[in-house]
């Protein structure tokens, strides 16, 4: 409370009443216009589509991005985002995690399944760069994730690290193809993602963690200058691999990430 706050991540755990939250948030922003530097907050949620919702109560359900990517049509894609931003900007959001540029590789996947627009990667990089529109025309920070892909794998990094065991020739023609459009097309913000790539990163480090993924390639090679943003660092995919959740916050940062969520 001393030092004020950054930014701020609204989960869905107690989002039913939507006038208290709009009134949550508007008092934060009050907050922050009074300090120093009268700098705004980031206000954040993911507000996929789908099952992924966590601003509740009243707030529209939509059929997610697997029944988007079955349509084909980015304008389904675009419209979604749309309107799923016009009602998060309302109530004071203005930073929305997504769209999810994650493959449906593994069919074992729970964590991802419906919230990948398919498995081609051509496809869902067209369909994420409509959804990233539609959020900007709502007024809306859209923020791609999650980098560099957690498709090709049946766990969740939020209990395990997952490993996904593929050689840079094909995680370039295939997870990083849809970061590659958004990054072109200058996604303001992308999620890095406590994902492990061996043969890519020799350390085993997640991704989320990993100066090779996010300063070297994501910085480096593929020329990203937006805002890069940890998914949750209480994560086991991440905490356990650094050791304690400090580490991983000091890794976080070393990496190149710009915000940690906690």
């Amino acid at each position: 409370v001393e030092r004020g706050l950054g930014s701020v991540k609204v989960f869905g755990w107690n989002t039913g009443d939507l006038k208290l939250l709009a009134k949550s948030v508007a008092a934060l922003q009050k907050r922050a216009a009074r300090r120093r530097f009268k700098i705004p907050l980031f206000v954040a949620t993911d507000q996929e589509g789908g099952w992924i919702r966590h601003v509740k109560g009243e707030t529209a359900l939509t059929p997610g991005n697997m029944a988007i990517g079955a349509s084909g049509a980015p304008a389904d894609a675009w419209f979604t985002a749309f309107y799923i931003s016009r009602e998060i900007k309302v109530l004071g959001i203005n930073m929305n995690f997504a769209p999810t540029l994650d493959l449906f590789t593994n069919r074992k996947s729970t964590i991802i399944s419906t919230r990948s627009f398919g498995s081609d990667p051509v496809d869902a990089a067209t369909l994420g760069s409509a959804f990233a529109a539609g959020s900007r025309a709502a007024g809306v920070i859209p923020t791609a994730k999650h980098f560099p892909g957690h498709g090709d794998t049946a766990y969740d990094s939020h209990v395990f690290l997952p490993r996904i065991d593929i050689d840079f020739k094909t995680f370039d023609s295939r997870e990083l193809v849809p970061f590659k459009r958004l990054i072109r097309e200058k996604i303001p913000a992308i999620m890095s993602g406590h994902l492990s790539f061996p043969q890519i990163d020799k350390t085993g480090a997640p991704a989320s963690l990993s100066k090779y993924f996010l300063t070297d390639l994501l910085r480096g090679e593929l020329g990203y200058t937006g805002l890069i943003i940890t998914d949750d660092m209480m994560m086991n995919g991440a905490v356990v691999f650094a050791g304690s959740l400090s580490a991983a916050f000091q890794s976080a940062i070393e990496a190149g990430n710009d915000i940690l969520i906690s």
